[in-house]
């Protein structure tokens, strides 16, 4: 989502930080916005298949698609890890690792002992590689370009610096008292919904990075 292989210019152009930064500002005010509501309007917005939620998994889709429209057809072709990763991000979204295996794709459980069918050991064995063959692939021939351009402050670099820290922060918000609470420290209750409200708009905010990236790479502009 950086840089394609033929172009490695720096997109520093105005209009790609205006991207960078509209983003950044939508998150927030959804955020203050939600936050606004009553605490059972709130839940009710941001809970599992609720419009936040449901809005993120289409913005998977709608990353794809700008793919498969702004970039040369090699260049999607050639970078398929990106589409990949997106239907990943999607599929986790929709819990599809939990729901579609008896103990979980990413548990060990799923391999070890005698709770599940050989036949599901191996299926999802074999989705667990190729999720570990998309990863592999972005680090290998994407991380140089990334570290490049995001010490060259380019416009999609950021974006995608930016869903990274969404994706990290996210995770470490998901049950944060519940975290905290082993080491004796106790939130307030309007702080743990403050930060469930952030953690779902902060998982909205990777597919809306994942796309400012995509409309600001240099692919899409070689495609102008």
């Amino acid at each position: 989502m950086t840089t394609s292989r033929t172009d490695t210019s720096p997109d520093r152009d105005s209009s790609g930080y205006a991207l960078v930064i509209l983003a950044l500002a939508v998150l927030a005010a959804l955020v203050g916005i939600i936050q606004l509501f009553p605490v059972q309007e709130r839940l009710a917005l941001i809970a599992e298949r609720g419009p936040v939620e449901d809005i993120t998994i289409v913005g998977y889709g709608v990353c794809v698609a700008l793919m498969m429209w702004r970039w040369p057809l090699g260049v999607f072709s050639a970078r398929w890890y990106f589409s990949a990763l997106c239907i990943l991000f999607a599929a986790r979204e929709m819990d599809f690792d939990k729901s579609l295996f008896t103990v979980g794709l990413l548990k060990s459980r799923q391999y070890v002992g005698d709770m599940v069918s050989l036949p599901e050991k191996a299926l999802s064995l074999f989705v667990l590689v190729g999720v570990i063959a998309v990863v592999v692939s972005i680090l290998r021939y994407e991380m140089r370009d990334f570290a490049k351009g995001v010490i060259a402050l380019s416009a999609s670099p950021l974006a995608v610096l930016a869903a990274v820290l969404m994706i990290v922060s996210t995770k470490l918000l998901d049950g944060i008292g519940r975290k905290l609470a082993p080491y004796g420290i106790e939130i307030s209750e309007n702080m743990d919904r403050f930060a469930y409200v952030f953690e779902e708009v902060g998982k909205l905010g990777i597919p809306l990075f994942f796309a400012v990236a995509i409309l600001t790479s240099s692919a899409a502009r070689a495609a102008d």
